[in-house]
């Protein structure tokens, strides 16, 4: 059996996009350690393409990349495979129209919003629209965003638009374990958010600006793609698929992703 774990230093005091019960499964993920069959070898996801409509899928917690191993057993989404299909199926002159089929509770921030902005011009060329199969929040919903349409069941978990930064202060349990972090460096901030040591107002205010600058770019873009949109539906709170027509983050309600065909 090989054995492989989720690392948490790419998840803590780094941005996330990423809805509380994805950052629940991180949590998870980053904790338990999982094994592979040896005779297992996954493959990555692929397109499949019916009557000109290639369907590409974004399934599980986004990360910027990762080998199908992961992809198959830890549940996530390589954006370095969404780009590399996209690009594909844009290339594909059989195809004239692409859906991304999404079930994610968004992820890292990194890729998010260039893949987003790819999308967004790829649309102008190749009609792209998203089926919601289950859930399209955070990052999920910025990359979604820019389509040419967002359809979802009633039932369907979408939005939860917004940035988060998670630190954990660990200094008094270092401290009740006599362990005391020394930390030789060279700069002013170099070795800020070591573990073991306490989150300073000042460090806290620059992960609060990162924060505020990335909101700021997700927000943009869905004002810019999705104008009904409303800043008060953009602060983090996720919507039942039946209540997103009438806020604008989706287009319609529909039963499942074969009606898209008919819109």
């Amino acid at each position: 059996m090989k054995r492989f774990h989720v690392s948490a230093h790419h998840w803590f005091n780094a941005p996330l996009m990423i809805s509380d019960g994805g950052l629940a499964r991180v949590q998870q993920l980053a904790q338990m350690p999982m094994e592979q069959p040896e005779e297992d070898d996954p493959e990555q996801p692929e397109i499949i393409v019916t009557n000109s409509t290639a369907v590409i899928a974004i399934e599980g917690i986004i990360v910027p990349e990762c080998d199908p191993m992961l992809e198959e057993y830890c549940g996530l989404c390589s954006l370095e495979r969404v780009c590399e299909q996209l690009d594909a199926a844009m290339a594909d002159p059989s195809v004239s129209r692409i859906i991304l089929c999404m079930d994610s509770p968004g992820g890292r921030v990194s890729g998010v919003p260039e893949l987003a902005a790819k999308i967004a011009t790829a649309n102008k060329t190749k009609q792209i629209d998203t089926w919601v199969d289950g859930q399209c929040a955070s990052a999920a919903y910025y990359l979604a965003a820019g389509c040419h349409g967002i359809y979802a069941p009633a039932s369907a978990d979408i939005g939860c638009i917004g940035t988060l930064i998670v630190y954990y202060d660990q200094s008094k349990m270092f401290s009740d374990m006599g362990v005391v972090p020394v930390v030789i460096k060279s700069g002013a901030f170099k070795g800020e958010g070591t573990p073991g040591t306490s989150l300073s107002k000042e460090f806290q205010a620059r992960l609060q600006d990162r924060v505020d600058k990335l909101s700021e770019m997700f927000r943009a873009h869905v004002s810019q793609h999705r104008p009904r949109v409303a800043n008060e539906t953009m602060q983090g709170l996720s919507y039942l698929g039946m209540d997103c027509p009438k806020n604008g983050l989706i287009d319609a309600v529909l039963p499942d992703m074969e009606s898209i065909l008919s819109v």
